[in-house]
C-alpha cells in the first residue's frame, strides 16, 4: 500500500518597510496665552506607521498664514515671522514656544507638519494643518512665571517623602506687567492638609510627609498687586516613595507536613510578608530560602509556596524534621537602601510505607524422622516504617505440605511427616512477609532434610492434566506432552534419578470406549459400535526427559483417540516407580471437502402453481467427514431461480428450498435450478457438492382458470364533454382479444333515477377495435358517469374489464393550449405524480388525485386545446379546487416543460377534433381524420380559387368587348 508522511510547515512573513506613517489627526487646533513664557509647550504632533522597523521624524513648515487681532489676515513676510516664534523636536514631536507672542500682532497661526518615515525604502512621509489660537493676557493682574500660565494655572512639584521639617520646595514669582514690578505679596489661600507655610514667596515644609500615609497634596497662592489686582496659582504637591519600611512577615514561625518521598512540585505551606512602601517602587516582596538542607526545597519569590525542589529525595528515616530559614526582601532592584526580614520554618516529613522489611534468613538441616509439628526455626524481621505489623504467609508453590508457619511470630513448624523425604539438594520455602500495608517480600528459606532410610521416597506423576490433544497434521517427531514426575529422594546416589517408558498403546481411548461411540478404521463416522480395543505403535517416548512424541502422521478420521500406559521408576536399590494412564486426542483439521448423496444430485420435484410462498419444497443435507466447526457447510442457488426459491437454513449441513415468488404469474413451466455447497469457510469449487434440480410447474384449471388470472385487466377511467357531438371518439378499451361483448349503466346523482339504469345504446362500442363512440346526444346525462363492462366471447376463457366513462359539462372543465401534443400522455403521467405529492398547503386535504382529459381542439399558431378535469379519488372537483392546485409551484414547472399556455374555466362546446383521453389510445384514426379534413380544406380552396380567376378573366374579355 502506498505510504505517506506529513509535516508542518511555518512560513514568517518578514516586514517591509513599504507603509507611509499617518498623522492622528489631519488638522491640529490649540489655544495658548498671550502671556505664556519662553519654552512653553504648545502642542505634541502624533503619528504612526505599522511598519516593524520604522522610524518618524516629525518637522514645520511653511506655507503658513497669520491674522492680528482685528481679524485680517496679514502679508507672507509677517506670517513667516509669527512662524519662527515656534520649534518642533523631531523625535517627539513637541512644538514649544520660542518668544512670546503679542495678540494684537498675531491672534492666530496657521502651517503645516509634516512626518517622515526616514528608514522606508520610498519616500513615505505624511502632512497635517496645525492652527494656533492666541488669547488676551488679563495684563491688569498679576502674571506668575512659568510653568503657570493664565490657561493652565497649576504648579506641580515632586518632594520625597522625610524632606527635613522647614525645607522650601517652591519659590513663586509673578510680575506686574502695569507696573513693571514683581510681585512680592503672596498669600496661601486654601490647603487639603497642614504640612505646609508659605513664608513671603517660598513654600515650606512643616512636619514629616509620609508617603505612606499621603502620596500627594494641593494648595492655592494668590498674588496681589499694589492695585489690588489678584492672580491664583494652584499647586500639586506628589510625595516621591522612600524605602523607609521593613517587610514584615505574618508570624515569626511557620510550620509544614510533607510525606517523604514526595515529589517536585509538590506544595508544603505558604510564607507571607508585607512591606508599607509602594509595591510599583520599595515595597516589592522577594522571598528566600536559607539553612542546611534548603537545597530540598524551593519557594516561589513571588508567592511564597515552599514546595519540594526538582530531584530532592526526602527520606523520613534519615532526618524527620528540616529546620529553615525564609528571607523577604524589598527593592528587587537592590541598592544601598534594601531591607531585609527573617522567619523560621519547621518542615515535618510525614511517614510513607516505602521501606520493605528486612529479614535474617536461617540454615536450617532437618532430619526425615523429626516429629510432626516440632518447631524447627524462626525467621526474624524488622520495618523502619511506622505503625506497621509483620504478617508471615507460607507460598507452597509445590503444594508438598510439608511445613507451616506461624503468621505473627514466624515461626517454622513441620506439617506433615517427612519420612522418604530425605536428599542432599534443600527443600526451598517460599514466605511472603507483609508489613499490614501495602508492601511485602518474598523469602526464599532452604531446609535440608537428611536421608535416614535409603529409597524410601516414591516417584509420583506430577502433570496437571493427563490428557493431550495435537493437530491430525502434526508430522513426525512432533512433541505431543511432557511427562512430569518427582521423587523426593536426592539426585546424588541416584535415589532422585527417574526413567519413563510407555508400557501400553491401545486404540481408542479408554473415555470413548466407556461410551460405546468408537467408529472403525475401516468404516469412519459410519456409527458401528466398537468393543474391541486394539493395539497401536504411533508414539516414542524419551526415558530422560518424559517428552513424548509422534513416530508418524496420524488421520483423525480413522484414530480419534488413544490411551497410553506410562511409568516412571527410580534407580535407587530397591527401585520405586508409578503408572498412569495419558489419553491422546487428535484434533480435526478442515481436510474433507462436504459432499451430496448421490441420489440428490440429480432431482426432478412437481410444484403446484398455487403452492403458497413461503412453501418448503425440499430438504438438502451434505455429509463432511470433519467435525465441528470444520463440516459446517455453505448452500447457494446458482444461476437463475433465484427470484422465485431462496434457502433457509436448518443447521449446519442442512438447508430447505424454499419458495419465494408466486407461480401463477410466469409464463414458463420448467425450471432449472442448481443449488452448489462448500466449506462455510472455504468459498471453493466441490464438484460433489452440486445439486441439479428439474421443477416442473403443475397448473391448476380446476378451480380458477389460469388465463383468466393472467388476463384480469384493470378498471380503465375515461371522460367525455357533454357537448361531444355524435360520433365522436371517446377513448379505447383496451381489450387483448378480438371478439367481445359489452354493456353499459348510467350511474346518476339524484337527476335521472334513484338507481343504475342500462345505457348500451348511449354509448358505441366497437367490438373489432375496442373504440368507445357517442352514439346519443349526452346533456342529459351530464355530472354522471357510465360503467362499461365488457367480457370476452372466446369459450371458457372469462375475460372481464371494466371501463368507468365520466360526463361532464364543458363549462365546468378546464382548458389550456399546448405546442408539444405529441406528449399529451407523458404530461398526464408527470401531472399525476406531482398532484399526489403531500400539499405544501396545510389547509388542504388531499386524495388520490389523476388528471383526465375530455376533448382536443385546434388553437391559434399550430397550438392544440386541451380540456381537462381533476379527479379526487374517482370523483371530479371543482373548477376552483383544481385552479388552486394547478396553481402549486411544482404543477406550474411541469405544465412549463410540456409548453402549456395559462389554464382557464370552459371548453368549447364544439369540438372539431374527437376527443382523446389516456396514453394507452390508438390514434391512428385520429391522425386519418384530421389528414382527411386537411385535404377537403385544400379541395376547397382549390375550388374557390379556381372560380376566382374563371370571374376575373371573364371581366377581362368583358372589358375588351369579347
Amino acid at each position: 500500500p502506498p505510504e505517506t508522511a506529513s509535516a508542518t510547515v511555518e512560513i514568517h512573513v518578514t516586514d517591509e518597510n513599504d507603509e507611509d506613517p499617518k498623522f492622528t489627526k489631519k488638522n491640529l487646533v490649540t489655544e495658548m496665552s498671550e502671556s505664556e513664557m519662553p519654552e512653553f509647550s504648545v502642542l505634541k504632533l502624533t503619528a504612526w506607521d505599522p511598519d516593524e522597523e520604522s522610524d518618524l521624524e516629525y518637522d514645520i513648515s511653511c506655507p503658513c498664514r497669520v491674522w492680528d487681532g482685528s481679524g485680517s489676515q496679514l502679508g507672507d513676510e509677517d506670517a513667516e515671522n509669527a512662524f519662527n516664534n515656534f520649534r518642533v523636536d523631531p523625535v517627539t514631536g513637541e512644538i514649544v514656544l520660542i518668544t512670546s507672542m503679542a495678540y494684537k500682532k498675531s491672534s492666530t497661526i496657521e502651517f503645516q507638519a509634516t512626518v517622515k518615515d526616514i528608514k522606508g525604502i520610498k519616500p513615505q512621509t505624511d502632512n497635517a494643518t496645525v492652527t494656533i489660537h492666541v488669547l488676551v493676557a488679563e495684563r491688569n493682574k498679576p502674571i506668575f512665571g512659568p510653568p503657570w500660565s493664565a490657561g493652565n494655572p497649576w504648579i506641580n512639584v515632586t518632594v520625597p517623602e522625610n524632606i527635613e521639617n522647614g525645607s522650601t520646595i517652591v519659590t513663586f514669582n509673578a510680575f506686574d506687567y502695569i507696573a513693571g514690578e514683581h510681585i512680592s505679596k503672596f498669600l496661601l489661600v486654601d490647603s487639603d492638609s497642614d504640612n505646609f507655610d508659605l513664608e513671603g514667596n517660598e513654600l515650606t515644609t512643616v512636619g514629616i510627609l509620609d508617603y505612606e500615609y499621603k502620596k500627594e497634596f494641593y494648595l492655592s497662592v494668590k498674588a496681589e498687586d499694589a492695585r489690588g489686582g489678584e492672580s491664583i496659582a494652584n499647586v500639586r504637591i506628589e510625595l516621591q516613595d522612600a524605602n523607609d519600611n521593613t517587610p514584615v512577615f505574618s508570624k515569626q514561625e511557620y510550620r509544614g507536613r510533607v510525606l517523604e518521598n514526595s515529589e517536585y512540585p509538590t506544595p508544603i505551606l505558604t510564607v507571607e510578608a508585607t512591606d508599607r512602601d509602594d509595591p510599583d517602587n520599595y515595597g516589592a516582596v522577594r522571598y528566600s530560602l536559607v539553612g542546611p538542607t534548603s537545597d530540598l526545597f524551593q519557594i516561589d519569590e513571588l508567592a511564597g509556596v515552599i514546595q519540594v525542589a526538582p530531584g530532592a529525595m526526602l527520606d523520613r528515616e534519615k532526618m524527620s524534621e528540616h529546620l529553615l530559614t525564609v528571607l523577604a526582601i524589598d527593592t528587587p532592584a537592590g541598592g544601598p537602601f534594601q531591607k531585609t526580614a527573617s522567619a523560621s520554618v519547621k518542615i515535618q516529613l510525614e511517614d510513607e510505607n516505602d521501606l520493605d522489611p528486612v529479614c535474617n534468613v536461617p540454615e536450617i538441616l532437618l532430619a526425615e524422622n523429626t516429629p510432626l509439628g516440632t518447631a524447627f526455626g524462626e525467621i526474624n524481621c524488622t520495618d523502619q516504617d511506622l505503625n506497621t505489623t509483620l504478617k508471615f504467609v507460607l507460598k507452597d508453590e509445590l503444594n508438598l505440605n510439608l511445613f507451616s508457619i506461624d503468621s505473627e511470630t514466624g515461626k517454622l513448624f513441620t506439617a506433615k511427616a517427612l519420612r522418604g523425604r530425605g536428599r542432599s539438594s534443600p527443600y526451598v520455602i517460599n514466605i511472603m512477609v507483609e508489613d499490614g500495608k501495602d508492601r511485602a517480600i518474598i523469602l526464599a528459606v532452604p531446609v535440608i532434610v537428611t536421608n535416614v532410610i535409603p529409597n524410601d521416597g516414591r516417584p509420583r506423576f506430577t502433570n496437571e492434566n493427563f490428557t493431550a490433544v495435537i493437530s491430525e497434521g502434526a508430522h513426525r517427531s512432533s512433541p505431543v506432552i511432557l511427562i512430569q514426575a518427582e521423587d523426593t529422594d536426592s539426585l546424588d546416589n541416584g535415589e532422585g534419578r527417574l526413567s519413563y517408558k510407555i508400557l501400553k498403546q491401545i486404540y481408542p481411548c479408554q473415555s470413548m470406549t466407556n461410551r460405546e461411540s468408537v467408529h472403525t478404521k475401516q468404516a469412519p463416522l459410519s456409527g458401528l459400535v466398537m468393543t474391541r480395543v486394539e493395539d497401536v505403535d504411533f508414539f516414542r517416548l524419551d526415558e530422560q526427559s518424559g517428552l513424548l512424541s509422534l513416530k508418524e502422521k496420524i488421520d483423525r478420521e480413522q484414530y480419534e483417540c488413544f490411551s497410553l500406559l506410562i511409568s516412571v521408576e527410580d534407580l535407587g536399590t530397591p527401585p520405586q516407580m508409578d503408572s498412569q494412564w495419558f489419553e491422546i486426542l487428535i484434533q480435526d483439521m478442515d481436510d474433507n471437502m462436504p459432499f451430496l448423496p448421490k441420489d440428490i444430485r440429480n432431482l426432478d420435484l412437481k410444484v403446484n402453481e398455487t403452492t403458497p410462498k413461503g412453501t418448503a419444497i425440499y430438504n438438502f443435507t451434505g455429509e463432511d467427514y470433519d467435525v465441528f466447526p470444520n463440516n459446517r457447510i455453505h448452500f447457494e442457488i446458482s444461476g437463475g431461480g433465484s427470484d422465485l426459491f431462496k434457502l433457509k437454513p436448518l443447521g449446519d449441513k442442512n438447508v430447505s428450498l424454499v419458495l419465494n415468488g408466486d407461480l401463477t404469474l410466469i409464463d414458463h413451466s420448467d425450471i432449472t435450478l442448481v443449488i452448489k455447497c462448500h466449506p462455510k469457510e472455504k468459498r471453493v469449487s466441490v464438484p460433489d457438492c452440486v445439486s441439479r434440480i428439474q421443477i416442473s410447474v403443475v397448473r391448476d384449471l380446476d378451480n380458477i382458470n389460469y388465463l383468466a388470472r393472467r388476463g384480469k385487466m384493470p378498471e380503465l377511467i375515461l371522460g367525455v364533454a357533454s357537448g361531444a357531438p355524435v360520433g365522436n371518439l371517446v377513448g379505447n378499451a383496451l381489450m387483448p382479444v378480438k371478439k367481445f361483448q359489452s354493456s353499459a349503466l348510467m350511474y346518476h346523482p339524484n337527476a335521472i333515477s334513484q338507481a343504475p339504469f342500462n345505457t348500451t345504446g348511449v354509448l358505441k362500442i366497437d367490438h373489432r377495435t375496442g373504440d368507445i363512440l357517442v352514439w346519443e346526444n349526452l346533456d342529459r346525462y351530464q355530472n354522471g358517469h357510465f360503467r362499461v363492462e365488457m367480457s370476452d366471447m372466446n369459450g371458457t376463457v372469462a375475460l372481464r374489464k371494466n371501463v368507468k366513462v365520466f360526463v361532464a359539462p364543458n363549462d365546468q372543465l378546464l382548458n389550456a393550449d399546448t405546442a408539444d401534443f405529441a406528449r399529451l400522455s407523458k404530461w398526464v403521467e408527470d401531472a399525476d405524480r406531482v398532484l399526489n405529492l403531500p400539499s405544501k398547503e396545510p389547509k388542504i386535504t388531499k386524495g388520490l388525485f389523476k388528471i383526465l382529459t375530455f376533448d382536443q381542439n385546434a388553437a391559434p399558431e399550430g397550438k392544440t386545446k386541451i380540456c381537462f378535469q381533476l379527479l379526487e379519488n374517482e370523483n371530479m372537483i371543482s373548477q376552483d379546487k383544481a385552479m388552486h392546485l394547478l396553481e402549486e409551484e411544482d404543477l406550474q414547472v411541469v405544465l412549463l416543460k410540456y409548453s402549456f399556455d395559462t389554464v382557464q374555466k370552459g371548453c368549447p362546446a364544439k369540438p372539431r377534433i374527437p376527443a382523446r383521453l389516456t396514453s394507452g389510445v390508438t390514434t391512428g384514426r385520429f391522425w386519418v381524420e384530421r389528414s382527411l379534413l386537411g385535404i377537403a380544406s385544400v379541395v376547397a380552396i382549390a375550388t374557390i380559387s379556381a372560380i376566382v380567376i374563371l370571374c376575373l378573366v371573364n371581366r377581362h374579355r368583358d372589358k375588351d368587348g369579347h
